[in-house]
């Protein structure tokens, strides 16, 4: 079966995020080495955090509103490619 192209798209922003993430530990982690060669105590930060605000503009954002006494919601990233699904359910 050949996915739909919203399926291609959540999928495709998913690696982008995936691979963001993996950078991102992999700062953390090499931060934490660092800092104890120093004889310093450190820990890795909040890595995933971090990957999500950097990928924060570049991830699409859809801004609907869910009934005429409801307020608009802005969704980001994949969970804007959600909210887009929803709409053509």
């Amino acid at each position: 079966m050949k996915l739909k192209d919203y399926q291609i798209d959540v999928l495709d922003q998913l690696s982008v995020y995936l691979a963001r993430l993996a950078e991102k530990r992999t700062e953390a982690e090499e931060f934490v080495e660092f800092q104890k060669t120093k004889g310093r105590d450190a820990t890795v930060g909040d890595y995933c955090r971090d990957a999500w605000e950097s990928l924060s503009d570049q991830l699409p954002q859809v801004t609907r509103q869910d009934g005429p006494s409801f307020p608009r919601r802005t969704y980001r990233g994949l969970m804007a490619l959600v909210a887009q699904f929803r709409t053509f359910v």
